[in-house]
Order: structure tokens, then C-alpha cells, then sequence
């Protein structure tokens, strides 16, 4: 059984179609009822509850062997919702954690706070004990779109700090 934390975003939701398509069992857990239809709809296991919920986290992660962690972005919000989640599932016995991360999440700190975040979850991860994988994507044309309206009017791209 596979935990997604974070089902409904981005990111989440295409995953949670292709979870099912392949027939991977699977649980998303998900703080909006209205959201749990459209996730039970792609063969996906709603567990309501938000990460801050250590009963609804148990519940979640009781029987998983995996998890998907992917949580709101903001640096410390993210940093604190994924070190409680890494905290849970290694005390529930999950064997293997895929973190979707960050490029430069490797490297030296860099400054940028959300960067910094990701390495911050990813040294967690690392000791923790359990096996894992890190994605380190780039930077998603999704972001571009979120901000269409201000470089429109400003004529300014702004990056993640």
C-alpha cells in the first residue's frame, strides 16, 4: 500500500490517475471532504485528515509501505508538514519514502528558503533509516501561469526565495 500525501494538487492529481492505472493500491490523504469523490473516483483510497492530525496521519499510514510526500509549497510550512510526516510513517514502519524535492536540494545551503527547506526534509529522509528517493525537478511551467498576471503588469519574473 502506498500513501500520497498531498492527492489533489498539481502534481498529486495526474499521480493519482496514474497510480490507478497501474494498479498500485493506494491511500491520498486529503483535508477537503469535497476533494475525497474526485480522488475515490480515480481509484485512489481517501483518508481524510490533514498531516497536523496525528490520529487521521495513523490512520493514513497504518499498513503502507510507501509514501508520496508532497505538501503545500512555503518553506516552513513545508519543512514542518514533512518532517511530521517522515516522523509517522518511520514510526508506523513505512519502508520507502519518494520526496518530490527540489534541483540544488543536494548542494551546499544556498539561501533560497524553499531550497533550503527541501535539503533541510531530504537530510531528515536520509535519517530516518527508512529507503528513499529524492525528485529533483527544475522548475515547473505551472509556476509561470500562477504569476501570468503579475509579469503582466509588472513586466517581472519573479523567482522562489
Amino acid at each position: 500500500m502506498l500513501l500520497l500525501v498531498g492527492p489533489t494538487g498539481t502534481i498529486g492529481r495526474p499521480l493519482t490517475q496514474l497510480l490507478a492505472a497501474a494498479g498500485v493500491p493506494a491511500r491520498g490523504l486529503v483535508r477537503d471532504a469535497r476533494k475525497a469523490d474526485g480522488l475515490a473516483r480515480r481509484g485512489i483510497t481517501p483518508v481524510l485528515g490533514a498531516v497536523e492530525d496525528a490520529a487521521a496521519l495513523r490512520a493514513a499510514l497504518d499498513g503502507v509501505q510507501r509514501v508520496f510526500l508532497l505538501t503545500p509549497p512555503g518553506a516552513q510550512a513545508m519543512l514542518d508538514q514533512q518532517r511530521t510526516v517522515v516522523d509517522a510513517a518511520r514510526a508506523a514502519g513505512v519502508a520507502h519514502i519518494v520526496k518530490l524535492s527540489s534541483i540544488g536540494a543536494d548542494e551546499a545551503p544556498t539561501g533560497a528558503r524553499i531550497i533550503d527547506a527541501h535539503r533541510a526534509v531530504e537530510r531528515h529522509i536520509e535519517r530516518s533509516g527508512m529507503a528513499w528517493t529524492f525528485l529533483r525537478p527544475h522548475w515547473f511551467m505551472d509556476n509561470e501561469l500562477g504569476q501570468a498576471p503579475s509579469i503582466a503588469q509588472a513586466g517581472v519574473l519573479h523567482a522562489p526565495d
